[in-house]
């Protein structure tokens, strides 16, 4: 487990067999070395504490990963394109101090919705903050040959292909689907 850009570093340079990862919509394997399953499409939301306001007047406080984090890259870059003002409020290297900073009411930052905690609320557009494109994890595998890494990945696909059947059926029934699992 690590930040998204760490992990696809130790990936290209041949140290993982298979990696969950997350792209953008539409974004380019490299150079075909491995096979990419999409595993599922999610949202993101900005998120902050439900009483938490943003002064217009002052810059946006965030709670983001170091660089080179691409989301952290989204969040300024969309910010800035909004006109937004920001600042960093703090940096985590783990998502733990994200989530502790953003539920402390510390700063607001950028969720996978299906990441939402009841705490907190999504903000968009009527709180003048710009939309977030979705995006999608994938599950990677490298040509090194290994029957493990292969029913790793094979492991990885059926659970996620499982969770989506069950948020499916959730939908259809009125009835949640398993608490945790993949949106």
């Amino acid at each position: 487990m690590g930040i998204g850009t760490d992990i696809a570093t130790l990936y290209r340079r041949g140290r993982l067999d298979v990696a969950i990862m997350n792209r953008e919509i539409d974004e380019a394997d490299g150079a075909g070395r491995e096979d990419t399953t999409v595993l599922y499409r999610e949202g993101r939301v900005w998120a902050a504490l439900p009483d938490m306001r943003l002064d217009n007047d002052r810059p946006v406080p965030l709670a983001l990963f170091p660089a080179p984090c691409a989301w952290r890259q989204l969040a300024q870059e969309r910010l800035q394109s909004a006109g937004r003002r920001w600042t960093v409020a703090l940096q985590s290297t783990g998502l733990s101090g994200i989530v502790t900073a953003v539920e402390a009411g510390l700063a607001i930052s950028i969720f996978a919705q299906s990441g939402l905690s009841a705490r907190l609320r999504a903000l968009g557009p009527g709180q003048g903050l710009p939309a977030l494109p979705d995006f999608e994890y994938v599950v990677r595998r490298n040509a090194k040959p290994s029957l493990a890494a292969d029913r790793l990945r094979d492991v990885v696909i059926d659970y996620f292909q499982f969770a989506a059947a069950l948020r499916r059926n959730s939908r259809t029934t009125g009835h949640p689907g398993r608490q945790g699992a993949p949106a």
